[in-house]
């Protein structure tokens, strides 16, 4: 079967003569090409489907082959490196106005805590891993997104989770609550404050 492949809108020549090439070795030749004009791969369509998880492994570890037609669709790597500092700026609001409400739950012991602590954690999550691969990318493509280096808020920010993690495990809902304003707040804020402020959107 003959898989046609357009990227942004152009039709593609790819050769994959043996019909095993996955989607994963097109996408890295694609960046390869794509590096020198500041481009990267942020959209793939199958079959006119938009997959949404197209960086897993069980969407990139398939051939080219056993589809019939593949759509990628790029963005600039400063535009893309804006819209994460916008995540973050979004996500640091949203912990930031909910940690002493959820701190306040846990301590009285009220079933609302369970979801707001749950919604912060994963928000905490997201703020490390896109911080992470902003980094990453401003080092490759050498943007000066940061007022600092924000690497030196990664370990303790790890930390902090981790030992939420335990926290929530052993149900002390003192100590999640403990952490949250006593350790986080300060955390977040410094990051918020040293690295990312002054450029918000």
């Amino acid at each position: 079967m003959t898989t046609d492949i357009y990227l942004d809108g152009e039709k593609l020549e790819y050769e994959d003569t043996k019909g095993d090439s996955t989607l994963k070795e097109l996408v890295e030749v694609l960046e390869k090409e794509l590096h020198g004009v500041r481009r990267c791969v942020t959209e793939i369509w199958v079959n006119g489907e938009n997959v949404a998880e197209w960086m897993s492994e069980a969407v990139l570890g398939k051939r080219i082959s056993e589809h019939s037609e593949l759509k990628l669709m790029t963005a600039s790597v400063e535009a893309l490196a804006l819209e994460g500092i916008d995540i973050l700026h979004e996500y640091i609001r949203f912990i930031k106005e909910n940690i002493s409400s959820c701190s306040t739950d846990l301590r009285m012991g009220r079933p609302s805590a369970e979801s707001l602590f749950a919604a912060i954690f994963e928000g905490l999550a997201e703020v490390l891993k896109t911080a992470i691969a902003l980094t990453r990318g401003a080092g490759r493509y050498r943007i000066d997104l940061f007022k600092e280096d924000p690497a030196v808020f990664y370990k303790p920010l790890m930390e902090r989770l981790e030992e939420l993690d335990s926290a929530r495990s052993a149900k002390d809902t003192v100590l999640m609550a403990d952490i949250l304003e006593y350790e986080l707040v300060p955390l977040i804020t410094g990051m918020e404050e040293k690295v990312f402020t002054g450029y918000a959107t």
